[in-house]
Parts: C-alpha cells; sequence; structure tokens
C-alpha cells in the first residue's frame, strides 16, 4: 500500500523513507482481528497521505528531497528533509566528559585547605 505513495511521491521527485518503528506501528494499528489488513489502507490515507498533501501544498515537502515517517510519543509523524536533519544530529557544543578532562583528579591549590586558626 506504501508502494503506490511511493510512485505517486517520484512523480514529485520526493522519496518516502519509512523508519522500522513506523512500519511497526502502522502494522500494529493497521490489523484488526474481524477485518484484517483492511483498515491499514484508511490509517494509511488518514496519517500519511493527506499529512503528505498538506505538506507539499505548505511547501514543506519540496522537490528532490526526502519526506521521512518516523514515530514521536506513539504517532505517526512526517518530516522534512531537512527537519529529520536537524533532529537526528550531533548536538553541537556538547563534549563528552573524557574530552574537557572532567574525568581527571582537580589540582589543588592549597588554598582553603587546614583548620583556618592559622596553626598548621
Amino acid at each position: 500500500m506504501l508502494t503506490r505513495v511511493r510512485t505517486q511521491l517520484q512523480e514529485q521527485n520526493i522519496e518516502l523513507k519509512v523508519t522500522d518503528d513506523a512500519m511497526e506501528l502502522l502494522a500494529d494499528r493497521g490489523y484488526d482481528h474481524n477485518y484484517g489488513a483492511r483498515p491499514l489502507r484508511r490509517i494509511i490515507q488518514n496519517l500519511i497521505e493527506d499529512p503528505l498533501a498538506e505538506g507539499m501544498l505548505e511547501q514543506r515537502f519540496l522537490p528532490d528531497t526526502s519526506v521521512y515517517v518516523t514515530v514521536d510519543d506513539g504517532l505517526l509523524k512526517l518530516n522534512s528533509q531537512t527537519e529529520y536533519d536537524e533532529a537526528n544530529a550531533p548536538k553541537k557544543g556538547r563534549k563528552k566528559a573524557a574530552d574537557k578532562g572532567e574525568d581527571r583528579e582537580p589540582e589543588l591549590s592549597g588554598a582553603g585547605t587546614g583548620s583556618g586558626d592559622g596553626k598548621e
């Protein structure tokens, strides 16, 4: 069912990338014991196709880029290439404690040692 969506997006030069977590969520919510996988079509339409169309109209999803379907707090989320890259980029300015030398013993200057009564 996602193949049809991917084909339509390829006509617009947009690639649809669905994470494993998103596929699992679609599988879980798209299956019903009584109806089998029939609800999956409606879920794909409501949670992927409709937001995709809105995003394309708003120019959030542009040609020659990818759209990522991810899971955020148990819900499907569509991200533009830029949004996905920003969310998954390593945080700048944060170094490990070992890189800053914070795992070393502090050097003592001698100041503040002793009993404070002048009799050392």
